[in-house]
């Protein structure tokens, strides 16, 4: 009995390692983070349009990859006007060194403080002495003044672009506890002029406001006009943690964005972007250009315009129009070129003979059909040959851009009904005659061309026979009667005793003087 216990926990241990070794064996790995890269992607609706009617294009880029810190240049901010004494300004030194410890040796940090003055540090690069010099500068703020926020933030817009980086995107993360209130009192959209050149100069602008006295609704302007975000905090105790949530966001999938869209020709922009193009030129048709700065990993930018089509055309994933640019942090360029683009097809017969145009039954008629390509997409279609409703050939031809063909083909004409006089048909060419392709003129793709089919008339050859034995026969008499000589002797009317002569045609003699004739021998 002990011995089964004994037993029955062996088996149960040993079922429960061989359990824990297959939920082992079946962990899956742990996969390592994407870098971080923009994603682009392309919508044209409808995917076909007829001619004037209206096409919508849309281009989205996304921010992708993990998040993983990116370089960046970064000017901080920081209040220390008298209304920051205290526990408020100590906090603050230590918000600003914990954002530190998301910033390595490729990035640039630099200490803008401000009161009544401003004092602008250094852009260094953030190494083991750059994080030390910058440390003991925040540590060396001391709380006076007044609060000069308009001329910190210039401050910090011409430091940043002094020194441009084109993988680093520049960022300001401004920190306060009241309003502007020197050397002037000044309104919010002077404060959102600035924010707009800012944006315009790919500067995105972080804003805290701590406490009940930040002008909360003129901070939220300037961070939502350069494309940030702002933050409050009731107190100094929450300034680490949103200095660390920024810090732990400045990962940017990609800078120096552009974004190049050709509309060809036989498509007219409708002027109707959503985020208008930084430029629009007219070279090999109208080309807009949007300039976005940078992208940071999660965001997404978008755009959506419409053209009028000026010919049927068709969305096609071979085709591009578009291209996105930009410089990755790795400062590498690098270029997406962004399908599907917009074509149009056109296949045309250009000529169509069908020799001779009169034939006998059961004589061969030489076909001979030219077609050209003139779309913008290799084509592959059905070539049918009818006469009236019956099909006399059909095939399928491959024609690339540009190119032309001539395709030549023997028809027989035995089973062709036709008649004496001639039976006329309408013998057609046509491309594509189940309009698999889209395309605005259809007319072009067939032609027509007509052919006499005649037969010989019935016992016409045993006519023939008889006319040519008839002809033998009237000829041969007429050559006999011409050659036959007369008889040679003379003779006299028993009558009169006249001489007589010999009728070659009537085959008798006759009296010269009274005119009697003899039958036979005179």
């Amino acid at each position: 009995m002990r011995e089964n216990k004994v037993m029955r926990k062996t088996i149960l241990l040993l079922s429960l390692l061989i359990l824990a070794a297959a939920c082992v064996s079946w962990t899956p790995p742990a996969s390592s983070q994407e870098f971080p890269h923009i994603e682009a992607r392309k919508t044209i609706t409808p995917s076909k349009a007829a001619q004037g009617s209206d096409v919508e294009v849309t281009i989205t880029l996304r921010g992708a990859g993990g998040m993983i810190l990116t370089p960046v240049d970064v000017a901080l901010i920081m209040d220390r006007s008298g209304s920051m004494q205290g526990k408020k300004i100590e906090d603050a030194k230590k918000a600003a060194k914990a954002f530190l410890a998301f910033t390595d040796e490729r990035d640039r940090v630099a200490l803008i403080s401000y009161s009544s003055d401003v004092v602008v540090g250094e852009l260094a690069y953030m190494n083991e002495d750059g994080k030390n010099a910058l440390k003991a500068s925040i540590d060396a703020m001391r709380a006076w003044g007044s609060t000069d926020i308009y001329d910190a933030l210039v401050a910090a817009m011409d430091l940043l672009l002094a020194s441009p980086r084109s993988n680093a995107p520049p960022v300001i993360i401004l920190m306060t506890d009241g309003l502007h209130n020197w050397p002037t009192l000044l309104p919010d959209s002077a404060f959102q002029t600035l924010a707009a050149s800012a944006k315009s100069k790919d500067i995105i602008i972080y804003t805290i406001g701590l406490g009940g006295d930040a002008d909360i609704n003129r901070l939220r302007l300037i961070a939502e006009t350069t494309g940030a975000t702002f933050y409050f905090a009731p107190t100094s105790d929450e300034l680490q943690a949103i200095y660390e949530e920024i810090g732990s966001k400045l990962a940017f999938a990609g800078t120096n964005i552009e974004i190049t869209e050709t509309i060809p020709p036989y498509m007219t922009y409708n002027n109707d972007a959503s985020k208008p193009p930084a430029s629009q030129t007219g070279d090999g048709g109208l080309i807009l250009k949007w300039k976005l700065g940078h992208l940071k990993v999660g965001e997404e930018w978008e755009v959506t315009y419409t053209a009028r089509a000026g010919l049927a055309v068709e969305s096609n994933d071979q085709t591009v129009q578009t291209r996105v640019e930009y410089i990755t942090a790795e400062a590498a360029a690098a270029i997406i070129n962004l399908p599907p683009g917009l074509i149009y097809h056109d296949v045309r017969v250009a000529n169509f003979t069908v020799e001779p145009s009169v034939v006998y039954q059961g004589e061969l008629v030489n076909i001979t059909v030219s077609l050209v390509n003139q779309g913008l997409i290799q084509e592959r279609f059905e070539l049918r040959t009818v006469y009236d409703d019956a099909v006399l050939d059909t095939r399928t031809v491959t024609l690339g851009i540009g190119e032309s063909k001539t395709i030549e083909f023997k028809w027989n004409t035995s089973g062709v009904k036709g008649s004496v006089e001639g039976t006329r048909y309408n013998v057609t060419v046509i491309a594509d005659p189940e309009a698999t392709i889209w395309e605005t003129n259809r007319d072009d793709n067939q032609m027509t061309r007509q052919l006499e089919v005649k037969v010989q008339p019935e016992n016409v050859w045993w006519i023939i026979i008889v006319f040519i034995i008839i002809t033998i026969i009237t000829v041969g008499g007429i050559t006999y009667a011409k050659v036959k000589p007369a008889p040679q002797v003379s003779y006299n009317c028993s009558s009169c005793g006249g001489s007589l002569r010999y009728d070659r045609l009537r085959r008798e003699w006759y009296c010269t003087r009274c005119g009697r004739r003899y039958r036979g021998q005179a």
